[in-house]
């Protein structure tokens, strides 16, 4: 139970303090707006932020599945030559 309820807190007590700053520093909206002013329109909007999102998300592990293969194929290229390792091995550093 402590594992959903103690996230579940922290989120609204970051919007909170959020809003509480906003409110009180009176800052303006076009330098941060109030998760009351937005959050609306997120949760009317939700379809097409679940699409751009799982877009994104699934963009990002296919790029993470490219790296981790070249990476792979890169790390055994260079550990079955010691001179082409200690030649790469200050560009790979930088």
């Amino acid at each position: 139970m402590r594992r959903f309820v103690a996230p579940v807190v922290g989120v609204l007590a970051f919007f909170g303090l959020w809003e509480l700053l906003v409110r009180v520093f009176d800052i303006r909206p076009f330098i941060l707006r109030a998760p009351s002013s937005f959050l609306p329109h997120i949760a009317d909007n939700l379809g097409t932020y679940w699409e751009a999102s799982s877009i994104t998300a699934l963009r990002a592990l296919g790029a993470l599945a490219i790296a981790a293969v070249v990476s792979l194929v890169l790390g055994a290229i260079l550990s079955a030559s010691r001179f082409l390792e200690e030649a790469t091995n200050p560009v790979l550093i930088l």
